[in-house]
C-alpha cells in the first residue's frame, strides 16, 4: 500500500475520505490466488461500503500484477454485482500478457522478483504460483527464450522447463495448467469502463539466450517497457478493449504512481465520472 500513498493524498484534496470513499486493500502478488486470507469477499465488502456510504459507483485502481487479477475478480462478484456497483476499473502497469522477468525467475531466479538470499531464490521463486502466472502467456506471441539451438514461445516452454531439475515434476505440471490451458477472464462486465495506464520508455527485458547452459545467467535482448514489463505486454489492452488507454511515457513501473503526469490523469479520470 506504500506505494499509493501519494495518490491516496491527492485523492484527499478533492474531498475524498479513508474508511468513507477511498478504501485500500493490499493484495500481496506472491501468494497467487484471491482466495487466499478472503481477499476477494474483503474486497466485495469494501465495495458496498463505499457505495453505501456514497451512494455513487466505485472505482477501482488497480496496479502491476493486480490489473491481472481484477478480471479473476470481476468474475468471482458476477456482472449483476458489478453493473450496480462498479463504474470503472484503472489499471496501472498491468502485465497483461505476461513478463520475461518472472520467467527467468522460474529458471535461474533473480531478485528483482523476491528479496531473499541468493542461493534462496531459484527455490522460492519456483514455489510461488504467481510468478507461473507471470511469465508470458499464450498472448505473448514471440519467442521468449533460445536454447540448444532453438526457439521457444510460451506454449513450448515446457519443453525447456523440463530440463530444469528443481521444475521437472511439479513446476511443469503448474506451467502447463496454469499457462497453457487455463483460460483466463479477459473481459470487463458491459458496463464497467475500463482505463489502462503505463509507461513505456525504460530498457526492458523481452528475450533470453541460454545457447547450452541454463545454470548461467543468459545473455538478454531488451526493448521498451516499464522497466520490469514490456510494452507489448503493457499495451495488450487496445487488443483487450480498453476504454482508454494512456502511456505516460518516461516512467518506470512503480515509480509512475508517484509521477504528476499519473496523479493528475487520476483526479481526471475519477472527476470525469463524479
Amino acid at each position: 500500500m506504500k506505494y499509493f500513498y501519494d495518490v491516496i493524498q491527492q485523492l484527499k484534496t478533492v474531498g475524498y475520505e479513508e474508511n468513507k470513499d477511498i478504501f485500500g486493500l493490499g493484495y500481496d502478488f506472491r501468494k497467487g490466488e484471491l482466495q487466499v486470507n478472503n481477499f476477494a469477499e474483503m474486497s466485495r465488502d469494501a465495495i458496498l461500503k463505499s457505495y453505501n456510504s456514497s451512494q455513487k459507483k466505485v472505482i477501482i485502481i488497480t496496479h502491476s500484477f493486480g490489473g491481472n487479477m481484477i478480471f479473476n475478480l470481476m468474475k468471482y462478484f458476477g456482472d449483476e454485482f458489478c453493473k450496480k456497483y462498479i463504474g470503472k476499473v484503472i489499471t496501472v502497469s498491468a502485465p497483461l500478457t505476461g513478463a520475461p522477468l518472472a520467467l527467468r525467475a522460474l529458471i535461474t531466479g533473480l531478485s528483482e522478483v523476491v528479496q531473499f538470499p541468493e542461493k534462496y531464490l531459484g527455490s522460492i521463486e519456483r514455489a510461488m504460483l504467481s510468478v507461473f502466472k507471470l511469465t508470458p502467456n499464450k498472448n505473448w506471441l514471440d519467442s521468449v527464450v533460445f536454447y540448444n539451438n532453438s526457439l521457444y514461445k510460451p506454449t513450448d516452454m515446457i519443453e525447456v522447463l523440463n530440463k530444469v531439475e528443481e521444475l521437472k515434476e511439479y513446476g511443469t505440471y503448474v506451467y502447463q495448467k496454469e499457462i497453457i490451458e487455463k483460460e483466463e477472464p479477459t473481459k470487463m462486465p458491459g458496463e464497467v469502463y475500463w482505463t489502462c495506464i503505463y509507461g513505456s520508455k525504460k530498457k526492458t527485458e523481452v528475450f533470453y539466450n541460454y545457447t547450452s547452459n541454463l545454470k548461467k545467467d543468459p545473455i538478454i535482448t531488451y526493448g521498451p517497457g516499464d522497466g520490469i514489463v514490456p510494452l507489448q505486454s503493457l499495451n495488450f489492452c487496445r487488443q483487450m478493449q480498453a476504454s482508454k488507454e494512456y502511456d505516460l511515457g518516461d516512467y518506470e513501473h512503480t515509480g509512475i504512481l508517484k509521477s504528476t503526469a499519473f496523479k493528475d490523469l487520476l483526479l481526471k479520470e475519477i472527476i470525469i465520472d463524479n
